[in-house]
């Protein structure tokens, strides 16, 4: 699975979950099972391990699935 966080300071930051005890927010996107296309298409839209998108908020940022599934237009 991957597990992206979906809002405050960590917003867009992603990890390939192994299973393995981690410490996130309870708001976070989970994508079940993916596949490597998924996988490749992360990594090559990130940067240092954080997605590089346009982010909604002002005080507190965010991410929508939307915004993870346009990934996959441009």
């Amino acid at each position: 699975d991957i597990i992206i966080n979906r809002i405050g300071k960590c917003a867009g930051y992603w990890q390939i979950y192994d299973g393995d005890r981690l410490p996130v927010s309870d708001c976070i996107i989970v994508v079940k099972s993916p596949g490597q296309e998924i996988v490749n298409v992360l990594r090559t839209k990130s940067n240092g391990g954080r997605l590089q998108i346009p982010y909604h908020g002002v005080a507190c940022q965010y991410v929508t699935i939307n915004d993870i599934k346009n990934l996959w237009e441009t």
